[in-house]
């Protein structure tokens, strides 16, 4: 059997495989790469379907924006943007996992309002600059399969549900207030410190959604930000379903005394309670 990964060029979402089965035999040394190219062109039409979608959404955002002032954008139902106004250019918007109409908190623009449009979301930001000074992020780690993150602010506040990935990557940084270069996340994470550009991938994503909450080189929580991490009661429970191997120790140690991390020597392993810098 010989298969490749179809993923949506929208969102990143595994979607399908290009599978071709049959006996050992009669498969020829090409037909990996034959496989593989096909899932390529399929996402390559996926991506002129999605870019056909953005123009389409473009010729309804143009006369409604027209008509806002200030700072206003239309995105499509993932957050990539049609049309700005009133603002430098933003390729994607990180929206919440469930968009609804009216008030909410975005991670890069503060306090918008958001109107619905025929295959997007008309977004205009508040007026003002959005302090990230009382930023504070709660990432509960205390479910074993129901990781979440909670950010909250001057602007509001949100909440998102994490990808196993995403929370080990997130704990790991929560626990090394200092920051991890490429190298010192790939060998947490993967235990090879080689695997720099497989690790770049992962924080990218989520600054989609963390904005400027979340620095690099190295990467790191930025310094304004409250952290407090929520762990379960058992250590062994700490996120029993990723392998990096720097979470051994968070599994292995029991909690100490206080439950609060003072910085980058603190050990990864504490009761449930708070977590700061």
């Amino acid at each position: 059997m010989r298969g490749a990964p179809l993923t949506d060029p929208r969102d990143g979402r595994l979607i399908g495989v290009v599978d071709v089965s049959g006996p050992l035999e009669t498969m020829h040394p090409s037909t990996l790469a034959w496989v593989g190219s096909v899932a390529k062109l399929a996402e390559a039409r996926l991506r002129e379907h999605h870019l056909e979608s953005l123009e389409r959404l473009r010729s309804v955002a143009a006369p409604v924006l027209a008509r806002v002032g200030g700072r206003a954008l239309v995105v499509d139902r993932h957050g990539w943007t049609a049309a700005v106004t009133g603002m430098p250019y933003t390729r994607r918007l990180a929206l919440p996992d469930a968009v609804s109409a009216g008030t909410r908190w975005l991670p890069t623009l503060g306090r918008c309002s958001l109107e619905p449009l025929a295959g997007g979301w008309l977004v205009r930001a508040a007026d003002g600059p959005v302090s990230r000074a009382a930023s504070r992020v709660v990432l509960d780690l205390r479910e074993p399969r129901g990781a979440s993150l909670q950010v909250s602010g001057g602007a509001g506040s949100w909440s998102r549900r994490l990808s196993p990935r995403h929370a080990e990557l997130l704990y790991l940084l929560a626990v090394q207030r200092a920051g991890r270069s490429a190298a010192g996340l790939a060998e947490d994470v993967f235990g090879d410190p080689a695997r720099t550009v497989t690790v770049r991938a992962e924080p990218s994503r989520v600054r989609r959604y963390l904005g400027g909450l979340l620095e690099h080189r190295p990467y790191r929580f930025t310094e304004g930000a409250d952290i407090d991490v929520l762990l379960p009661d058992d250590p062994r429970d700490l996120l029993p379903h990723p392998t990096a191997p720097a979470l051994g120790d968070g599994r292995r140690h029991p909690p100490p005394e206080e439950g609060r991390h003072r910085g980058p020597e603190s050990p990864p392993g504490t009761r449930p309670g708070k977590s700061g810098p």
